[in-house]
């Protein structure tokens, strides 16, 4: 655990920087960055920088490129020491990950680092384990006592993997099937490019597993735990909600009985790549599209051509459901939120349009909300 911080003013020629550290995180985006410095310009240096006791900056990189940049010369610092290495690499990340807007190859890098790092105390700790069965002579008590492996067992492999995952805010299979694909691009070309296509937003992590590794199947101890199956949801529900471009087609066509045959709301969100899908979708449901809602983010996303700041949802209808409105808006303006999840307001809209139906919630996201049900499907990534 780092010791009680020290803090104070430091010249800006006194900092050093570890090449390392600085490309541990992604850059920040250049409308970040201009706007970082616009705010130094005008107040000064609001956030002190973080640094070790050889003055080795963990945090604060962009500031101090403004602040020489702009000669800068004293600023405020806080000092922090750690017990080890892992200690200090790991608050690097950590701290600078829950500032940061990431995309999901980011994410999966960064999870790569933490996962090197749970492995090596994985493995520390089985060499701690077993110097515990020797006497003070350095010899085997048992008889049965064995050299240090070079690796930890695929147990503590697994849990390492589930640590990861955590910390960078995936889902264990999502993580383990992009940890294989962004592996295999190191040497594969195929895989490289299919990597940047993930990047990009043009693909997805389960599609492109599929392509490389159609015989593979993630660990056991790596699979999330399942939820709710259609078969176990009771009776039928008027208002559904539907993730499309996250989960796979066919899949979804096998829920067509969920629905209330009557009269029934679908929210189908979907990306541009997936429109098709989509109408295939509302056919096999045999629903009538009627509007369109576009959820405007707080903040760009990736992009190959322009960058995502919005996300749209299809309504449909089958027969002639009842909804209370109210001058409701086609455009929903909310913060963006983790990945593969929806606002808040969304639901608090439709919920205020259909107070009293039954409700389903079909995505990879629990959001665990009162007066919803939910099911999880089979994911594109």
């Amino acid at each position: 655990m780092p010791s009680q911080p020290r803090q104070g003013m430091m010249k800006i020629s006194e900092l050093q920087v570890n090449p390392e550290y600085v490309t541990l995180l992604p850059p920040l985006p250049d409308e970040d960055f201009k706007n970082l410095e616009e705010s130094i310009l005008k107040d000064g240096v609001l956030h002190p920088f973080l640094i070790n006791p050889d003055k080795v900056v963990l945090d604060g990189h962009h500031r101090l490129t403004i602040c020489k940049r702009h000669a800068i010369n004293e600023v405020p610092v806080i000092e922090r020491s750690f017990n080890t290495d892992l200690e200090e690499i790991e608050f690097v990340i950590y701290f600078n990950l829950n500032r940061r807007q990431l995309t999901l190859t980011q994410k999966v890098e960064l999870g790569l680092t933490f996962h090197k790092i749970e492995m090596i105390k994985a493995g520390e700790r089985q060499k701690a384990t077993q110097l515990a069965g020797r006497n003070t002579d350095n010899k085997p008590i048992f008889k049965s006592s064995v050299v240090p492996n070079s690796e930890p067992p695929n147990e503590e492999q697994g849990k390492s993997i589930e640590k990861a995952a955590k910390k960078v805010g995936l889902g264990k299979d999502t993580f383990w099937k992009a940890k294989r694909i962004a592996e295999a691009a190191q040497t594969d070309k195929r895989a490289y490019t299919a990597w940047r296509d993930i990047a990009d937003g043009n693909r997805s992590i389960n599609s492109v597993y599929e392509e490389l590794f159609q015989q593979e199947e993630p660990p056991t101890s790596c699979l999330p735990p399942s939820r709710t199956s259609p078969l176990t949801l009771k009776g039928v529900f008027q208002v559904v909600v539907i993730d499309l471009p996250i989960t796979k087609l066919e899949k979804l066509k096998e829920i067509v009985h969920c629905f209330d045959e009557k009269n029934c709301v679908l929210w189908l969100w979907i990306s541009f790549k997936f429109i098709p899908d989509a109408f295939e979708l509302l056919h096999h449901y045999q629903f009538q599209p009627q509007t369109m809602l576009t959820w405007i983010k707080n903040k760009k996303g990736s992009g190959k051509w322009l960058r995502n700041q919005t996300e749209l949802c299809i309504l449909a209808t089958r027969g002639k459901p009842v909804a209370n409105l109210t001058y409701q808006s086609t455009a929903l303006l909310a913060t963006t939120v983790k990945r593969h999840s929806k606002p808040d307001e969304f639901y608090s809209l439709v919920e205020s349009l259909f107070t009293d139906s039954k409700k389903l919630n079909v995505s990879t996201s629990t959001m665990q909300r009162p007066g919803w049900e939910e099911l999880g499907v089979g994911t594109n990534d």
